[in-house]
């Protein structure tokens, strides 16, 4: 029967998932801005939610270094993906959904990366790499279990992402659909989290808005 047949494939896509997911960690933390993009994207436009994957890009989005090191290697696709997935995430807390492997809360574990591994992706791109907060962890978080994102946490997020968007709204050459996303991206995080956003990002945007309009959709 077909069932029988295809049950193996989705074990085994399953598992790919799984180990994607398990991985992420290192991607997040000394990953390029375009790894980064690329790995959110993918687990938010299938519907997924891992922990190890959104709760690791808000707690490193959040960090006083990773998150403005991140932010500033975004490009105008991958800043907007980054920011959606962003909304994605704490849209879905606030709903108290998710979709496979998450849950009500965006839950913040913090990936061990081995300190070999560290350094060697170090030595071999010259770049900077971060490794997540050290011990002690908050009890919820090292027991795996959900941890809910607050405002301040938000705010930190979208502290180092919007000056980002702004920037790339002046100097950038971002596309009516990219604009139009950051800005629905901006106004979810906001209604999700009840945190105030920076006029200036929203000037920015709304200034390119005005060059592109003429060349965007409904």
């Amino acid at each position: 029967p077909m069932a029988e047949t295809m049950a193996p494939d989705a074990v085994q896509v399953e598992a790919a998932w799984q180990w994607l997911a398990a991985v992420a960690g290192d991607v997040l933390w000394s990953g390029q801005g375009r790894d980064v993009a690329n790995l959110v994207w993918a687990f938010a436009a299938a519907g997924r939610s891992e922990p190890q994957v959104f709760g690791n890009l808000i707690t490193a989005l959040s960090h006083p270094r990773r998150g403005p090191a991140l932010a500033s290697e975004l490009r105008e696709e991958e800043c907007t993906v980054v920011l959606w997935a962003v909304a994605a995430a704490l849209e879905r807390q606030q709903e108290g959904g998710g979709g496979g492997g998450g849950g009500g809360a965006v839950s913040v574990e913090f990936a061990r990366t081995a300190a070999t591994s560290l350094a060697t992706a170090a030595a071999g791109t010259g770049r900077d790499v971060f490794s997540p907060p050290s011990p002690p962890l908050p009890p919820t978080a090292a027991a795996g279990r959900a941890v809910a994102v607050g405002p301040e946490q938000a705010s930190k997020v979208v502290a180092h992402l919007g000056p980002r968007a702004a920037h790339l709204a002046l100097h950038g050459k971002l596309t009516g659909r990219q604009i139009g996303s950051m800005l629905k991206s901006l106004v979810v995080v906001k209604a999700s989290t009840g945190i105030e956003l920076d006029s200036d990002w929203l000037q920015a945007l709304a200034l390119r808005v005005g060059h592109k309009a003429r060349y965007m959709d409904g």
